[in-house]
This record gives C-alpha cells, sequence and structure tokens, in this order.
C-alpha cells in the first residue's frame, strides 16, 4: 500500500465505518451527510490538541518537561491495520441494499457512498 504525505504528516488509511442511526432511520444523506463528514473531520483533527490539554492539565511534571503547552509534535503517521481489501469493502458496499445519495461522496472515491440497507 501505498502512503500519502501532507506537509506534515504521512498516511495509508483504508477504513469502512458503519453507524447507523436509532431506529435505522435513512436520515443521513444529502447536506446531513456532507455536515456529519465535515464534524468528523474537525472532530478527528483535535485529537492531539484535546489529550495535550488534559494530560497536561493532569500531571504537573508534563507540564514542566513541555512549558509551551505542546506535547505532541506538529506532524502525525496513520496507517489501518487488518486483512480486509479494498475489493472486499467495495463488495460489502454493493451488495448493500440501498437508494442512490448522488450528493455524497468521499473524498478520493469515484462513486457515491450509500449507507448500509436498514433491517427489517
Amino acid at each position: 500500500m501505498g502512503y500519502r504525505h501532507g506537509a506534515h504528516t504521512v498516511f495509508g488509511i483504508h477504513l469502512h465505518l458503519v453507524w447507523t442511526t436509532k431506529y435505522r432511520k435513512p436520515v443521513v444523506s444529502g447536506e446531513v451527510g456532507l455536515r456529519v463528514r465535515e464534524v468528523i473531520r474537525r472532530v478527528c483533527q483535535r485529537l492531539k490538541g484535546k489529550s495535550s490539554h488534559t494530560l497536561l492539565n493532569e500531571y504537573s511534571h508534563l507540564r514542566r518537561a513541555y512549558w509551551g503547552r505542546h506535547l505532541w509534535a506538529r506532524g502525525y503517521f496513520c496507517c489501518s491495520s487488518g486483512n480486509v481489501t479494498d475489493e472486499v469493502i467495495t463488495q460489502y458496499i454493493e451488495n448493500q441494499h440501498h437508494e442512490e445519495d448522488a450528493d455524497f461522496r468521499v473524498e478520493g472515491e469515484d462513486g457515491p457512498t450509500r449507507p448500509p440497507k436498514p433491517s427489517a
């Protein structure tokens, strides 16, 4: 697997997360789906800052060692693990019963990303 590179980052992530709404109501689509993606991306980028803040507040020896209030270095490396291939994920998605949502796309993907079929 090739890694993608950013200014201070190196990553190779292939994930398929399935979150189901309560009662499996199909409400995460279109504008709501795009907003969910935006919120999740914003929250994930804050993991380093929030964890640094928490640890520095809880441990005085860390505050002395990191007097600038920054625990983590600027960059990061992230890589997914496991034996699930892109083909397995694609097959799983294609075998779900769903309606097209042309407005919801994942960065780097050609087609729409669809929620899993609600179970009866």
